[in-house]
């Protein structure tokens, strides 16, 4: 619901001061429910998140840009997107609709994850390669490796926005057996849109799969 207000917030804004129009932005969140074990991945664009699990690296969201679509339809390869014009093109970002849709998803979690969710600013310059030496060089501070990888996007030239946050849970965190009704959703992804009904006072949401 809040990345549904966030999107209404800049919409609205747009609407107000027409010289910042057009304007958006991207958006990744990631929520933790102890009760069940799991964690909610949402995004919305081309920022990212990563999980590092037991030596492996894995990006957990998929980017909403003209470059993903092309890959997913197999009409360009891994050797040239770099050098395609098309690299920063999204095609879903918050701000220029007045609805927006998020893609969802539902993972587990373990002991001694480490989350990275960043911008684009970061990953169209430090490969997943580089960024998983990086995790490990640093793998007991969350905080080092933020910097790191900020530090690292800036020498490679720093062209755009790089923001970082990177989250460790604790080797104590509880891994109990995960509830059966939640098996078949685990790492697919949903489209979802949040419904707003709107009153004089209030905004009401519901989200719909």
């Amino acid at each position: 619901m809040g990345i549904s207000l966030a999107n209404d917030v800049l919409f609205r804004l747009q609407e107000k001061y027409l010289s910042i129009s057009p304007m958006g932005t991207t958006i990744v969140g990631l929520l933790f429910d102890e009760k069940y074990n799991i964690s909610y991945v949402f995004n919305v664009g081309d920022s990212r998140i990563y999980r590092y699990r037991n030596v492996q690296l894995e990006q957990l969201t998929k980017d909403h840009s003209k470059i993903e679509e092309l890959l997913s339809s197999r009409k360009i390869t891994q050797d040239e997107i770099k050098k395609s014009e098309l690299k920063s093109m999204v095609v879903r970002i918050l701000g220029p609709k007045s609805d927006v849709i998020i893609d969802y998803k539902v993972e587990t979690v373990s002991p001694n994850d480490i989350y990275i969710l960043c911008s684009d600013g970061v990953t169209d310059l430090v490969g997943e390669s580089k960024m998983k030496q990086i995790i490990e060089e640093n793998i007991n501070s969350p905080k080092d490796i933020s910097e790191k990888l900020i530090e690292e996007a800036n020498n490679l030239g720093g062209k755009d926005n790089s923001t970082v946050i990177a989250i460790k849970l604790p080797s104590s965190y509880r891994n109990e057996k995960l509830p059966e009704e939640f098996r078949e959703f685990i790492s697919k992804t949903f489209e979802c849109k949040v419904d707003k009904k709107i009153t004089k006072d209030f905004y009401f949401y519901s989200l719909q799969l």
